[in-house]
């Protein structure tokens, strides 16, 4: 986001370009079964398939971990303006296609089915509840029924 706020307030290509060269390595977030990003990537890989000791904060990652609905949604903002700045569709569809899986699994879960083996839900279902902090890139489900109003908040 730092980097496409710079270049929207300079116009400075240097910008855009670094910006690009990110969102292509966070696309590989997407290469996930349910298309939900996973929280770990390795850039040069994708997602992490194996796990490993996370060198900041000294957590054990593996992949398909849950990932926050934070990391899910703030997505959003900047791959849709990646898109606009770019021209390139890939960044807006993976994000789009992501948004739209967590309204399907909050549809099916509100409609009392198992959301891995749920109908899509069609963008009509009505979603009145807030969402879950974790969801689950794996197995296309919330991980648990606890909400905050931040990211990993109490």
């Amino acid at each position: 986001g730092g980097l496409l706020s710079a270049y929207a307030l300079s116009g400075d290509k240097v910008f855009l370009s670094k910006a690009t060269l990110l969102g292509q390595n966070l696309l590989l977030a997407f290469n996930t079964v349910s298309g939900l990003p996973a929280s770990v990537i390795n850039p040069g890989v994708g997602p992490s398939k194996t796990a490993f000791v996370n060198p900041f904060n000294g957590n054990k990652c593996r992949y398909g971990d849950p990932t926050t609905l934070a990391e899910v949604g703030s997505l959003q903002l900047e791959m849709q303006y990646l898109s606009h700045a770019t021209g390139d569709p890939r960044f807006a569809q993976q994000a789009d296609k992501a948004m739209q899986k967590i309204i399907e699994i909050a549809g099916a879960e509100q409609l009392g089915r198992k959301s891995r083996n749920a109908r899509k839900a069609t963008a009509q279902t009505s979603v009145n509840r807030l969402f879950a902090t974790d969801v689950h890139p794996r197995e296309s489900r919330f991980t648990s029924d606890r909400v905050s109003m931040g990211s990993g908040g109490a």
